[in-house]
């Protein structure tokens, strides 16, 4: 059920800038645009970590924050929180070795996170 609401949100997904960089472990940036939230999620090819820029998000409902799965043959696992701040932009550092062939999903969580996804994914990006 999550990996078809994660694939219907990822057929929205509107690349607006595809991965950029070279073999260098130079990093690989990936801008998006879906449904109003807009931003960049970049990684270093074979390095455990990566990040994640967001502009016009909500905040997380009070007792519930944004959480970060990354999504590999349907199998989610988290890699970290998305902070967001009143006037809709948030920043992470995600705990992830990202690959080609995986989704990066933002699911609203309970405070303190979930060991699995508990609610659809509000996007999702894929690599």
């Amino acid at each position: 059920m999550l990996a078809g609401a994660v694939a219907a949100i990822v057929a929205v997904l509107i690349v607006t800038n595809p991965f950029n960089g070279s073999d260098n472990n130079e990093a690989l940036v990936q801008t998006f645009d879906v449904g109003g939230i807009s931003g960049q999620l970049s990684f270093v090819p074979g390095e455990d970590s990566a990040s994640m820029t967001v502009e016009g998000m909500e905040p997380a409902p009070p007792g519930q924050v944004y959480q970060v799965w990354a999504i590999t043959n349907g199998a989610p696992s988290s890699i970290g929180f998305l902070p967001v701040a009143n006037d809709g932009a948030g920043s992470a550092e995600l705990d992830a070795e990202l690959v080609d062939g995986q989704t990066v999903a933002v699911t609203i969580e309970p405070d303190g996170g979930s060991p699995l996804p508990t609610s659809e994914p509000v996007f999702g990006v894929e690599i």
